[in-house]
Order: C-alpha cells, then structure tokens, then sequence
C-alpha cells in the first residue's frame, strides 16, 4: 500500500465512530495480513468480528486467543 494511500486510510479511520473505526482497523489489518502466515483463520475471524460489534474488548479477544 503507498504510504498516501496508508495514511488517507488512517484518517478515515480515526474519523469514523467506534464500530465503524474498530471495522476499519479490523479489515486494514485482514487485508493487510492475506495472503501470508499471519491471516486469521476462521476461529480468529468470528473473534474479530465479535470485537467489531463491541461484544469483546481487544483485550477479551487476546485472553481467547492464548487459552
């Protein structure tokens, strides 16, 4: 991504409300990660979109992830 590109992305993002900055961030980062060892799996994916919808915190979704 060009670094313009990655940095009208960021304003947009902290631009928008809180789910829709978390839904932001959450499909920068699947994009971002595709394609490579690091893509989330579909366990990862329904955690990231429960984080999305505000029914886990960050925090909740890391504690899930290392049980």
């Amino acid at each position: 991504m060009s670094s313009a590109l990655s940095t009208q992305a960021d304003e947009v993002c902290f631009a928008l409300k809180t789910q829709e900055t978390r839904r932001c961030l959450v499909d920068n980062i699947l994009k971002f990660t595709a394609g490579t060892p690091l893509a989330a799996d579909p366990y990862e994916r329904r955690l990231l979109d429960q984080f999305v919808r505000g029914e886990l915190t960050i925090d909740q979704v890391l504690a899930h992830l290392e049980s």
